[in-house]
């Protein structure tokens, strides 16, 4: 595992002491299950059967490998501009320690916007999923290579309960046979390998192994519509792009290229 990814996920499961008492937790807070359920999933088939391109668009500040993509970083400045270019679909990173991302961001989105956003993070614990249902995102993403098949399970049960849709990010064959048991139908495959941060569309191959029906997401390292158009060749219409668009100083043009 990359030395970074070590670094956070270390990080993370300092608090690991909370699940444990998830379920005395989540009876004490007496949480009622969410008639709304999947509404980021339902909009995101709708416009499956729509539309020929699909982005999902993020708003992130940092990275570790890149560094700082914009020191004067306005969250709502960026989203209102996604918005202007037709975007529906928005994704937040919000670990802070080495993306520099906050909850924060995704409490001010919310509380000026009714929109669909995914909230990422590296989840490991109930408690991250309450809070970031709390700030009202549709979405959240689960990274299969840093949670082990019975806490996948338990996740999953208290997201579903919260009728919050889910990602399952995937970067091997390994990973999609861990996530077999799951009821989830969103698949992310990201073609940064975590472990040397390495960009590889054949990566998108796996899905050759999955046999049930999977909505794929493409996430990770797509520059351009040559990218673009070489992954749509993998019937993939649905991507994820945040630091391409973090980092051009044309975004409508660069989005306007993506969608057309």
């Amino acid at each position: 595992m990359n030395i970074f990814l070590n670094k956070i996920i270390k990080l993370k499961y300092k608090n690991k002491y909370y699940y444990k008492y998830n379920i005395k937790l989540f009876k004490f807070l007496n949480i009622k299950e969410n008639k709304k359920k999947n509404i980021f999933l339902n909009l995101l088939l709708k416009k499956y059967y729509e539309e020929n391109t699909i982005l999902i668009s993020e708003i992130k500040r940092s990275s570790p490998l890149k560094g700082i993509f914009n020191y004067n970083f306005n969250p709502i400045k960026i989203f209102i501009n996604y918005k202007k270019n037709n975007i529906i679909f928005f994704s937040i990173l919000s670990e802070k320690n080495f993306f520099l991302g906050s909850y924060i961001y995704l409490f001010k989105l919310n509380r000026i916007f009714n929109t669909f956003i995914l909230c990422k993070d590296f989840i490991v614990d109930f408690i991250q999923i309450y809070k970031i249902n709390l700030l009202k995102s549709n979405c959240i993403l689960f990274i299969i290579s840093i949670i082990n098949k019975n806490l996948l399970l338990e996740l999953e049960y208290y997201a579903n309960i919260l009728g919050l849709s889910i990602i399952l990010e995937v970067n091997n064959f390994e990973e999609i046979k861990k996530i077999k048991y799951l009821k989830t139908s969103l698949l992310g495959i990201n073609n940064r390998n975590l472990k040397n941060f390495k960009i590889d569309f054949n990566n998108l191959n796996i899905i050759n192994n999955i046999s049930d029906f999977k909505l794929i997401i493409s996430e990770s390292g797509i520059k351009n519509k040559i990218d673009l158009n070489y992954i749509k060749k993998k019937n993939i219409k649905i991507f994820l792009i945040g630091e391409t668009l973090m980092k051009t100083k044309e975004l409508d043009n660069k989005i306007n290229n993506f969608l057309n």
